[in-house]
């Protein structure tokens, strides 16, 4: 996968005997439009007054990159049909930097996605490009105090609430994506924007709204894959353009950037032995995060990632808020949107057609959470436990894993139950205590919504 930046910008890679060229074009790269990545990212920067360190643009070029490649390779071009070998040849504006980096990044892409990748870089500083016309709008400089991802979850909403809550100036990162599998998320983001600004000062609150996604496949040499495992890079590239950012207009102190997510789903304890491996997401995998402030630390960018919610449940985090102030729980649940296939239900019929399905990990994990916090809104098109006779195959897979899970699980967990999925990177028995500790009450309210005794 060549990636060419900037209109100067026309390397040329001979592909191997056994290997195909795919070549992208972002920021103005001269060549085939076939290849150029759907992308706004540069002017809601502008927008903002913010304007990104050289590492955090070279790392989201590098994250564009990976992210197309992830959903444009096909799979069936490996030799086992699913784990790929893909190089990456991106510019660079210090390569010496970026090779010392290879390892954890390398590592980190392979974790993410389950492939094999390698890093070829050139050196070459290519500059956010120029704006192709005048604003018409005078630039709103942000004064933000911290960088939090919204991706229109629930997690997310949450996060925003408590930061907003504490007085924090927030700067909100969002992706929306269509492509690979994911939803166009721009409405559930829009949503908890709204709720926020319902119970929260307006002057706290700066959203930022990006879209990137591949170009559309071209028949016989790349193909839509289906999957969101990659996203997780992109999300935390666009966070660190921002941060970036903020720390040069702070005068360059560490803007940290919040990963909202609670812990269950951090560890993402594989169900079931066939869902070891890349078949399960890993955003904020306690190893990917590691390896992410490994790389980071290579490059040079000193943005503190912080991930508040890993020691709770997300029942815990929204039963923080129904005790707290249960009109403000109850609408940050019905602003979000946490369903892994909410477009899934245009193919039901219409009393069916609900937000989310109520089947898939997400969901369950979700109803699990509002109905431990005494808000649940009833918003799914099939109501667990009582659809689970009527289900097809496929709709039922992920409850059935959890039943699967709750009937074998070892309780109270130990260490080798929850580090399938990945190193957990803790340094004191009371972090890992902390980790056992949400994963049992994670599951025990997820046996709760499914009507599994707790034993």
């Amino acid at each position: 996968m060549l990636l060419r930046a900037g209109a100067e910008d026309t390397f040329i890679v001979e592909p191997g005997s056994r290997g195909q060229l795919v070549g992208l074009r972002m920021d103005g790269a001269p060549g085939d439009d076939r290849w150029r990545v759907d992308e706004d990212v540069w002017e809601p920067l502008r927008q903002a007054g913010l304007v990104p360190t050289q590492d955090a643009v070279d790392l989201f070029r590098v994250a564009t990159a990976a992210y197309c490649a992830d959903l444009l390779v096909p799979h069936r071009t490996a030799y086992d049909r699913w784990s790929r070998h893909i190089v990456l040849h991106v510019p660079v504006a210090d390569r010496a930097r970026w090779e010392a980096a290879t390892p954890a990044l390398c590592a980190l892409l392979d974790y993410l996605s389950g492939d094999h990748w390698k890093l070829a870089f050139r050196e070459s500083q290519v500059p956010p490009p120029p704006r192709p016309r005048p604003m018409r709008t005078t630039p709103t400089p942000i004064h933000a105090q911290c960088v939090s991802l919204l991706s229109g979850g629930l997690d997310s909403a949450i996060g925003g609430a408590d930061l907003l809550a504490a007085g924090q100036r927030v700067a909100f990162v969002s992706h929306n994506a269509k492509s690979g599998g994911a939803t166009f998320s721009s409405p559930a983001q829009q949503a908890v924007l709204d709720a926020l600004g319902r119970h929260f000062p307006a002057d706290l609150a700066r959203p930022l709204r990006f879209r990137l996604n591949p170009p559309a496949p071209v028949a016989g040499e790349t193909e839509s894959v289906t999957t969101t495992r990659s996203r997780s890079i992109i999300f935390f590239a666009l966070g660190l353009l921002v941060a970036s950012a903020l720390d040069v207009a702070h005068g360059g102190g560490p803007v940290p950037l919040v990963v909202p997510e609670n812990g269950l789903i951090s560890l993402n304890v594989p169900l079931t032995k066939a869902r070891l491996g890349s078949w399960s997401t890993r955003t904020t995998h306690p190893h990917t995060l590691a390896m992410l402030r490994e790389a980071m630390r290579e490059l040079g960018l000193s943005t503190p990632l912080h991930t508040p919610y890993a020691a709770q449940t997300k029942g815990e985090m929204l039963g923080a808020w129904a005790a707290r102030d249960r009109g403000i729980a109850a609408d940050l649940a019905a602003a979000s949107v946490s369903c892994a296939h909410p477009n899934q239900s245009r193919f039901l019929g219409s009393a069916q057609r609900q937000p989310h399905c109520g089947t898939c990990v997400p969901c369950i994990i979700r109803r699990a959470s509002t109905q431990h916090a005494g808000v649940d809104d009833g918003r799914y098109s099939f109501d667990l436990p009582s659809a689970l006779p009527t289900l097809k195959p496929r709709r039922s897979a992920d409850v059935l894993a959890f039943l699967y899970a709750l009937e074998t699980r070892r309780r109270p967990a130990r260490a080798v139950d929850i580090n399938l999925s990945g190193p957990l990177h803790v340094e004191t028995d009371a972090e890992l205590q902390q980790l056992l500790r949400v994963y049992d009450a994670g599951m025990d309210e997820v046996a709760r919504h499914l009507g599994v005794p707790i034993r």
